[in-house]
């Protein structure tokens, strides 16, 4: 599975063979510019992030889930001040028989990073993994503005000293579950 985004057209959704002969494909009409990620979810349904975010820019998205034959079933999505990240989305059964929804939506503050070499006024993007019931309740959260500290940045923080917007200081990527599904 990959997905392209062809620019001013939108994303593409498609589905390649061993071989390496496309097997389906499915257009989805827009304005991204970038592809999202796309996958088969436990339910058999795919799932494919329509936006414009990288993980870090105030801009809305979404996920829409799509069953094998291409019929959308639903969007997936959050409200500002928070933004739907475009890394992962897992949607799974509980032992109650219901739907749960795992992914990231991250937020922006204003941050002091001066004691690692920017400014003191630095817009900055932090993470939250979030798991929601399918009714939109939250269930669980875990947020990176309360556990992870601007000395524990790992990545080069790709500013200069007067820069007033950021990038996101945490970057998740991808989420796994343990054996016992937490």
């Amino acid at each position: 599975l990959t997905s392209i985004a062809v620019p001013g057209a939108g994303v593409v959704a498609l589905a390649f063979d061993s071989a390496g002969d496309i097997r389906w494909y499915r257009h989805f009409p827009g304005e991204e510019r970038f592809p999202g990620e796309l996958k088969q979810q436990p339910n058999g349904n795919f799932t494919l992030y329509r936006g414009n975010s990288t993980g870090v820019e105030k801009v809305p998205g979404h996920y829409v889930e799509f069953t094998p034959a291409g019929d959308s079933v639903r969007a997936i999505t959050v409200a500002p001040p928070r933004y739907l990240d475009n890394h992962d989305l897992w949607i799974t059964t509980a032992a109650d028989g219901q739907e749960r929804f795992h992914f990231f939506t991250y937020d922006h503050r204003a941050s002091d990073l001066r004691l690692i070499g920017g400014s003191a006024n630095v817009l900055l993007a932090g993470h939250q993994l979030m798991r929601l019931r399918a009714d939109g309740i939250t269930e669980f959260e875990w947020n990176a503005w309360d556990h992870v500290t601007f000395e524990e940045w790992i990545e080069p923080n790709r500013l200069e000293p007067h820069d007033s917007v950021g990038r996101d200081f945490d970057h998740p990527n991808s989420l796994a579950f343990d054996r016992d599904g937490s």
